[in-house]
């Protein structure tokens, strides 16, 4: 057991780094308010993540958002 914990942190112990946060408004359709980006821990960069409002006034974040054909 105490392996598994030493194995696998709890989250509350992860560091997690976003720069260059980008945010693309586009014309609301169906829901969809945007496009966001940004670069994880100074490696990774994570894009096409739309976002959608929800009924309640909410927001919501799709990843990935474009789909290969």
């Amino acid at each position: 057991m105490f392996s598994d914990i030493c194995q696998n942190p709890p989250m509350n112990d992860v560091k997690m780094d976003l720069a260059q946060i980008d945010i693309f408004p586009v014309k609301p359709v169906g829901g969809l308010l945007g496009f966001a980006s940004f670069i994880l821990n100074s490696q990774f960069y994570v894009g096409n993540i739309g976002i959608h409002s929800r009924p309640d006034g909410s927001i919501r974040l799709v990843y990935p958002e474009k789909t290969l054909p």
